[in-house]
């Protein structure tokens, strides 16, 4: 909702915000050399800047991320009080300033994209909410919602970190300001959670806070053809244990620590496919306690140089092969049965069934 005066919307023109500003102005989209020029530079580029300020300097194309950052990572976020959405051409700007009327959810302002035309609108709109917002959990739950009830959004601004380039024109220039914690209120939905505590987490990794728990009901048909439901809980990541242990435990493995720390519950399931669609709830970079799961340096040997990366739910060293996956926290995952269809050799399908059989009570395939 706009923040009202009476019967009128308050006009923040003059309200002064923290952001990232890098003050080099393009009059075409930076190209990759140039955008990584711009990250180095943003890395101490925070400002405190009027509203109209800020939105002339991205009309005449500079470039900002809407967070105070202390970084570029996402646990370098420190608050936000902008919220942007990029438009990217499926849509036009009449029809998201209807759709800001509908809603009754004003941007502060917003600008055209450097590739805009006048067939192909490509923009973005700036919101301001009415206060600073210092909790992780609700700047990933307003930037969410906003993204979904403004569904011709692109989802990629989902990322604390994100970066906008500047544009050309300003296309409009209310400087409202909303109540997040009332859009929060009015448009959140319990299926955005496990998304939304994710990326919390991800800010803040040390922090137990933001834990969440999945409940999941599973229906399927049993070899002897009964019919059977199942519902458990996923805990997509764990604070039961402190410190630096889980590492420690996959080196050593030690099973009976992993299966008390992640507490995995019985759960059969009926093929490979509801078998992937489990493991990959997990967070494994998460379960590792790793902060850049793109690249580490690997757990299984002594490593120089980062050797290792995460790709979904598999861990893989480049270096020894190692691969792991995260339902060998438990021996109560029970992938199906293989069955010898041909008699003797199993099928390449009923290969990989044995393959999931023999790693799951053990805490490494190597």
């Amino acid at each position: 909702m706009c923040v009202l005066k009476g019967e009128e919307k308050i006009n923040a023109r003059t309200l002064t915000v923290k952001c990232m500003l890098d003050s080099k102005r393009f009059s075409e989209k930076p190209t990759p050399d140039e955008t990584k020029s711009i990250q180095f530079r943003m890395k101490t580029s925070d400002v405190e800047i009027e509203l109209q300020e800020l939105a002339t300097k991205l009309s005449q194309g500079c470039t900002f991320k809407p967070a105070l950052l202390n970084g570029s990572k996402s646990k370098d976020w420190i608050q936000q009080q902008l919220f942007a959405l990029d438009f990217d051409g499926d849509t036009t700007i009449d029809e998201q300033l209807n759709r800001c009327k509908e809603l009754n959810i004003f941007p502060a302002f917003g600008y055209t994209s450097f590739s805009h035309t006048d067939s192909i609108h490509k923009f973005r709109l700036v919101f301001c909410n009415n206060e600073v917002v210092n909790d992780p959990l609700v700047r990933c739950k307003l930037q969410y919602t906003l993204i979904n009830v403004f569904d011709k959004s692109d989802m990629v601004t989902f990322d604390a970190t994100r970066l906008f380039y500047g544009g050309r024109t300003l296309i409009c220039n209310d400087y409202n300001l909303f109540d997040g914690n009332k859009i929060i209120e009015d448009y959140y939905r319990s299926d955005y959670d496990v998304k939304v505590f994710q990326a919390a987490s991800a800010i803040r990794p040390d922090s137990d806070e933001y834990r969440y728990i999945e409940s999941v009901e599973r229906k399927g048909v049993c070899n002897n053809n009964s019919r059977y439901s199942i519902t458990y809980l996923i805990p997509l990541f764990s604070t039961d244990t402190p410190g630096n242990n889980n590492i420690a435990a996959f080196q050593n493995r030690d099973s009976e620590y992993l299966k008390k720390v992640f507490n995995l519950p019985a759960v059969t399931v009926t093929n490979n496919s509801e078998y992937m669609d489990l493991i990959l709830k997990y967070d494994l970079a998460k379960i590792l306690e790793i902060n850049d799961p793109s690249s580490f340096k690997c757990l299984f040997h002594d490593d120089n140089n980062p050797s290792a990366q995460i790709y979904q739910c598999l861990f893989r060293s480049h270096a020894t092969g190692n691969r792991m996956n995260p339902t060998i926290c438990s021996d109560n995952i029970r992938p199906p049965s293989p069955t010898h269809s041909t008699g003797g050799r199993p099928t390449p399908g009923e290969a990989r069934h044995l393959k999931i059989q023999n790693i799951t009570n053990i805490a490494l395939r190597q």
